[in-house]
C-alpha cells in the first residue's frame, strides 16, 4: 500500500471517529477528530483549499438554524439548510474530490459495477447536523438499546414488504452474495451515507416540520412529507428506486417519531441496506 493511500484511509478513519465521538460524553469530543481529518485529506488533496470555504458556510447555516429567530426567519434560514444540503449531496461544492479505494467493483455476479468512493460533502454536513441536533441523540448506549428493542420487529417487517415491492415491480432479484467487499460497502454506506441522510430526513426535515405544523395531525404530516422528499432525491435511479425510497422513508420515518430518536432510523435505513446487499441485486 503507497503512502497516499494510507494518508486517505487514515482520513477516512478520522472522519469516522468524528461521527462516532458526537455520541461521547465529551461535548467536543468530535472536533479534533474532524481537524485531523482535514488536515489529512488536505494532504492527499481529497479536498481542496477552497473546500474549507465549503465547509465553513455548511457549518454557518446549520448553526444559525439553532438559534431562536422568528417565525420568517427561521423560514428562510431552513431553507438555507435544505439548499446547501442538497448542493453537498449533489457534489456541487467546490473544493471537493473523492477517495476512491475500489473500482470497477462488483458485489455478486448480478450486480452491476459499481466504486467504492468516499465522498467528504456529505458527510460533513451530516456531522453538522448531528451535531446542531444532540438532542434527538440518545444520551447512553443502555437508553439506544431501550428504545430500539421494542421496534425491532416493526424494522424487520417493514424491510421485508419493502424486499418484496422491490421483487414484485421489478427492480431488484433475488441473489446471495458472500462477497468479503460487502463489508466495505457496508462500512462506507453507513458513516457516509446513511448517518448524514438519516440526520437530514428525519433529525432535521421531519423534526421541524413536526414542531411547525399547527395540527394534532402534525406527526403524522411530517413523516409523509419526509418519506416523499426522501423518495424524490431516489428518483434518478428511476420511479421504481423512488417508490421504494418513499416507502423506506416511511419506515425510517415511523420508528424516528414513535422514538423521538435518530438512532433507530439509523439502524432501520442500516437494516434495509445490509439485506439488499446480501439478498438482492439491483441495477
Amino acid at each position: 500500500m503507497n503512502t497516499p493511500m494510507m494518508i486517505e484511509l487514515l482520513a477516512i478513519v478520522a472522519m469516522s471517529l468524528s461521527i462516532a465521538a458526537v455520541w461521547s460524553p465529551v461535548r467536543h469530543a468530535w472536533i479534533g477528530m474532524y481537524i485531523m481529518f482535514i488536515g489529512l485529506a488536505l494532504l492527499t488533496q481529497w479536498i481542496k483549499p477552497i473546500a474549507l470555504m465549503s465547509l465553513c458556510v455548511f457549518a454557518l447555516v446549520v448553526w444559525l438554524s439553532t438559534l431562536k429567530k422568528t417565525k420568517l426567519l427561521s423560514i428562510g434560514v431552513n431553507t438555507l439548510v435544505v439548499l446547501v444540503t442538497l448542493v453537498a449531496a449533489a457534489r456541487l461544492a467546490p473544493g471537493f474530490t473523492h477517495v476512491s479505494l475500489l473500482e470497477d467493483t462488483q458485489l455478486s455476479n448480478n450486480t452491476g459495477w459499481s466504486a467504492l468512493r468516499f465522498s467528504a460533502d456529505k458527510v460533513s454536513i451530516g456531522l453538522f447536523l448531528l451535531v446542531a441536533h444532540r438532542e434527538l441523540l440518545c444520551k447512553t448506549l443502555k437508553e439506544c438499546t431501550r428504545i430500539l428493542a421494542p421496534n425491532i420487529v416493526s424494522i424487520i417487517v417493514g424491510c421485508l414488504g419493502i424486499y418484496v415491492v422491490g421483487l414484485i415491480v421489478g427492480f431488484a432479484t433475488l441473489d446471495v452474495t458472500l462477497s468479503p467487499l460487502v463489508l466495505v460497502w457496508l462500512f462506507r454506506n453507513l458513516i457516509f451515507t446513511v448517518v448524514a441522510e438519516e440526520a437530514f430526513f428525519r433529525g432535521f426535515i421531519q423534526s421541524r416540520l413536526q414542531s411547525s405544523i399547527a395540527s394534532p395531525h402534525a406527526p403524522i404530516y411530517a413523516l409523509l412529507i419526509s418519506a416523499v422528499l426522501f423518495g424524490l432525491v431516489h428518483i434518478y435511479g428511476g420511479w421504481e428506486y423512488g417508490l421504494l425510497a418513499t416507502i423506506a422513508g416511511v419506515l425510517y420515518g415511523y420508528v424516528f417519531m414513535k422514538t423521538g430518536r435518530i438512532e433507530p432510523s439509523i439502524v432501520a435505513h442500516s437494516v434495509l441496506n445490509t439485506g439488499h446487499v446480501l439478498l438482492l441485486s439491483y441495477p
